[in-house]
């Protein structure tokens, strides 16, 4: 079944919308009773709004499955308006926590609107095409690149063959005794020839 990507979030904006739009009529009867009807209805559209933004990818079906946790941001939201409205100059009156509540329903559900959008457009991209999304898609690369820059490092190491590095150990081992020889004959020469001037003596 398709789903309603954003028929529920135009439905609350226009609701809310409404209300503005009547209470700015001065000569309008009734505006108690009005905003007692709306500040029931923005009681509700206060939570509804919140999950709709913080989880995009759930639906109107999702959302309302959730009774207490809706329930639970509207209180929040509301509470937290009337504790700032108690130290503003606009006072805490019916008729301005509603004001403020609408103002931050629109803003709400227009922000929810766009990442609902943005979110289903991204399931639809990835069935087309038949990728995983586009930050795996990016992790691919970052381990493609990693693994050529590594390669590309090995190749470049130019080992030393053992047939280089051992004759020259075996080359030093055998001067140093040769040198060891010809210093040794030199000092029997010289102890030869003193004994012998020694004994001319």
């Amino acid at each position: 079944m398709k789903r309603l990507y954003s028929k529920d979030l135009g439905i609350i904006f226009l609701l809310t919308a409404v209300y503005i739009i009547l209470i700015s009529f001065p000569n309008f009867g009734g505006k108690y009773i009005l905003d007692m009807v709306f500040f029931a209805l923005f009681f509700l559209f206060t939570g509804y709004s919140l999950i709709a933004l913080i989880r995009p990818e759930e639906d109107y079906k999702d959302i309302l499955s959730k009774p207490v946790l809706l329930l639970e941001f509207s209180v929040l939201l509301t509470l937290a308006v009337s504790i700032i409205l108690m130290f503003s100059y606009l006072g805490p009156k019916i008729r301005s926590l509603v004001m403020v509540l609408s103002v931050i329903i629109m803003v709400m559900s227009i922000s929810a609107y766009i990442r609902r959008i943005n979110h289903y457009n991204a399931l639809k991209y990835e069935k087309a095409t038949g990728r995983k999304g586009v930050e795996e898609v990016s992790q691919n690369i970052k381990t493609l690149t990693k693994s050529s820059v590594e390669s590309s490092e090995h190749q470049n190491e130019t080992p030393v063959p053992k047939s280089e590095s051992h004759p020259v150990e075996k080359q030093s081992q055998k001067s140093e005794p040769d040198k060891l020889v010809v210093t040794e004959d030199n000092i029997r020469e010289k102890f030869i020839k003193k004994f012998l001037k020694m004994r001319n003596l």
